[in-house]
């Protein structure tokens, strides 16, 4: 989350207004009560140390849901204690106040008078997936050389061709990864290990180099096409049934498989 944190504050105070006219923003489109609550902890800090007044509100409808459904009751209790959480139905109400400098309205997807939030500015997740414009070498922030951060943007770019760009999910595995990489080989491990946890297949064996990564090659093609079965639905029945024995081998595998595995020498 420490990205997805860190970027809201920066946009935030990227874009102050001087001290005689008024900011509005919302942060939507997060289901983590964690993270509205770090950003209202970080950018309250950053706006008193500037001189300026805030009204900070995550709105009813959004605290409702975190409130019924979510077990981080210290950050819950967190948001109360810091007058953080709308009182009233609409958080149009607090637009209409005019009585800070900065206004900072959160998870307002939901709210019905979506006319009343036309002028903010709008920070969500497709918006920080813009900013960091294919470059997740920065998520991570490792202390690598140019060439090690290509190998990370290639290895996610060549993942999200296939699967879809959770900007919560990358930052909290960067965040797990914290004080346990070294080396862009320790990278490259642990992205191999945690492909299951994008829905592709855990990958044990001898790891490819930053030279065959950095290639035009998507190195994981082979085994999207194999998890979404794209390579069985042109063969024959004896062949066929001869992938499903593969199949079942690798389930028994426990999911693990070698690079020169048969099942992957498919051409398709």
């Amino acid at each position: 989350m420490n990205y997805i944190i860190k970027t809201v504050v920066n946009m935030i105070i990227d874009n102050l207004p001087s001290k005689s006219n008024e900011m509005m923003v919302k942060v939507d489109g997060f289901e983590d009560i964690r993270i509205y609550e770090k950003i209202c902890q970080n950018i309250s800090k950053e706006l008193s140390l500037k001189g300026l007044s805030s009204n900070i509100k995550l709105a009813k409808s959004k605290w409702n849901y975190f409130n019924k459904n979510d077990v981080n009751t210290s950050f819950i209790q967190s948001m109360i204690q810091n007058g953080w959480v709308a009182t009233e139905e609409s958080i149009t109400y607090y637009r209409n106040l005019h009585d800070s400098e900065v206004l900072l309205l959160l998870g307002t997807e939901d709210e019905e008078d979506k006319g009343g939030l036309l002028n903010f500015y709008s920070i969500n997740p497709d918006v920080i997936i813009k900013h960091l414009d294919g470059d997740y070498s920065q998520i991570f922030n490792f202390d690598f050389d140019d060439n090690e951060k290509q190998c990370i943007n290639k290895l996610y770019r060549d993942l999200f061709e296939f699967i879809p760009l959770d900007i919560c999910k990358l930052s909290s595995l960067a965040d797990s990864w914290k004080n346990q990489i070294t080396t862009i080989d320790d990278f490259v491990s642990r992205f191999y290990e945690t492909l299951p946890e994008w829905g592709l297949p855990l990958r044990r064996d001898v790891l490819p180099n930053i030279k065959q990564i950095n290639g035009k090659k998507n190195l994981l093609k082979s085994e999207y096409k194999f998890i979404s079965r794209q390579i069985f639905k042109s063969l024959s029945k004896s062949a066929y049934n001869k992938f499903l024995e593969k199949i079942e081998k690798y389930v028994n595998d426990e999911g693990a498989y070698l690079s020169n595995w048969e099942g992957w020498s498919v051409v398709v």
